[in-house]
């Protein structure tokens, strides 16, 4: 996998781009912790998203099946 995911920041909305092949795991936080999206990458990096993780999910499957 490789490419860029482009997802807008929770604290700036800001777009970021996040190489695909550097993501480890994607995470749905509890309650408790806003229901946001986590992306982590193998930097131990962990990113939060405002998109719902659906959405994170079928961007990586679009990405992924275009190349």
């Amino acid at each position: 996998m490789s490419g860029v995911l482009w997802l807008s920041n929770i604290e700036t909305s800001e777009p970021i781009g996040i190489p695909i092949n550097r993501i480890t795991l994607i995470e749905q936080k509890s309650a408790k912790d806003g229901n946001v999206v986590a992306v982590f990458l193998d930097t131990g990096k962990e990113l939060r998203v405002i998109e719902s993780l659906a959405t994170v999910k079928s961007r990586i499957m679009d990405q992924t099946q275009s190349e």
